[in-house]
Order: structure tokens, then sequence, then C-alpha cells
């Protein structure tokens, strides 16, 4: 994280080596090649980006981002438009995606608007991912009025707000730091079972509770101070 931050280019060849032999904090390892500018780790990188963990795949798309892969982006944007609801997909294909008049992005928001709530918080990540001013603004409309606690969304708001402190998108970041912080005042969190993406196992998981509300908090301070520090 330190090197990455550093955009250390001398640390990139060891953080590749780390990378390809890592079981763990593999995430942190494929942001860090995106930040040092390690063009070496893109066909690592396109192979995580097709990867079915949400941690990882996502760090692998952003770092791809990082370091201004066309091609690796292509790949991952099909990947993503085929992880979208029929519906949104078919109301976001005709689209132009530059255009951020409400009239042109209304078909999507009403095809979210259809769906159950459960199943918005996947779409929010999704359409995140796409990087393009339309997108990023439906994201970011959805954003406001999930329910950040849940046990269906908080993942994917996670992920949000991680992808928004890799892009240095501060509206983003603003945006999820504000709805978390609004979730915490009424919550004390919530059980549910959860299937685990490491291991495939179902287990009650504790979302969005004390300590994770503590955690997201103490993160984005930490994260201004970075930016304070090395931007």
């Amino acid at each position: 994280v330190a090197l990455g931050w550093r955009r250390d280019r001398a640390a990139g060849t060891a953080l590749l080596h780390a990378a390809h032999d890592a079981k763990h904090e593999v995430p942190l390892l494929l942001e860090a090649l995106g930040q040092v500018g390690e063009t070496a780790a893109m066909p690592l990188l396109r192979e995580y980006a097709g990867r079915k963990l949400l941690s990882r795949r996502r760090s692998a798309v952003e770092a791809l981002r990082l370091l201004g892969d066309l091609e690796g982006l292509s790949q991952a944007r099909q990947l993503a438009l085929g992880r979208l609801p029929d519906a949104v997909r078919a109301a976001l294909a005709p689209i132009d995606e530059n255009d951020l008049r409400k009239s042109n992005v209304a078909p999507v928001l009403a095809a979210i608007d259809a769906l159950e709530v459960d199943k918005r918080g996947a779409v929010l990540d999704t359409l995140y991912e796409l990087d393009t001013p339309a997108t990023i603004a439906v994201a970011r409309h959805v954003l406001k009025a999930l329910p950040v606690e849940a046990a269906s969304t908080w993942r994917y708001v996670k992920s949000v707000w991680k992808r928004a402190m890799l892009r240095g998108d501060e509206l983003t970041f603003a945006l999820t730091v504000h709805a978390m912080d609004r979730a915490r005042r009424k919550t004390k969190g919530t059980t549910a079972s959860v299937k685990s993406g490491l291991d495939g196992e179902t287990r009650p998981t504790r979302i969005f509770g004390r300590k994770t509300q503590r955690w997201v908090i103490r993160a984005s301070l930490r994260h201004l101070r970075k930016l304070a520090k090395w931007r």
C-alpha cells in the first residue's frame, strides 16, 4: 500500500512477483501494481478482472484503469455488461453514455426502479465500474436511495467507496462516506447468512456492525490524510 501511494516504479517487479504467489491481500497487491505503473502486470490483471470474487475483480479492473489498458478495460466492460439484469442492459444499450441529461438516462433509472431492492446493489457497483459519465451519474443517483446497512447492499456500497478512492473521484467518495455515516446513526448492524467468496461456505455474518462502522469512518479519514501527504 505504501509503495502504491509513493508510486515507486522501482517496486513494480517485486510487487508483480508477490502478486503471482499471493494467497492473501491479493487486492492490495493488484491495486499497487496499477498505482506504480507496472505495465508488465497487464496479463495478470486481465485474468483477475474476469474473476468471480468481487474484491479481486474490482482491484484488477481499477488497476487496469490506472495503467490505461484500453484492451483490458474493453474486455472488462463486456463482462460487466453481462452481469447487469436484462432490463437494465437493454435500457443502457441505446443511450449516449456521455450525455448527462435526465431525458437520456431516464430509461436506465426506470429499469433499476423496477428491480427488487436487493438486486440494486450489484447494479450500482457494475454501473460505476463501467466508468462513463452517464453510468457514474446513474450510480450516484441509485446510491442515495439504497439502504447501506442491508445485507444485499453493503458489500456493493463498500466496493464503490473503494473504487472511488482508487480513481480519485472525490464526489462519489463523499457520497459513499455520507451514506455510511447516515446509516451508522440509525443501526447497530444486522446478522445474515452470507456465502463467502473465498471458500464458498455460507455462515452467519455480521453486516455493517459497530466495528465495521468505526472502521469505514477511520479508513476514510486515513485516505484524506494520505491524499494530503502524497497528492
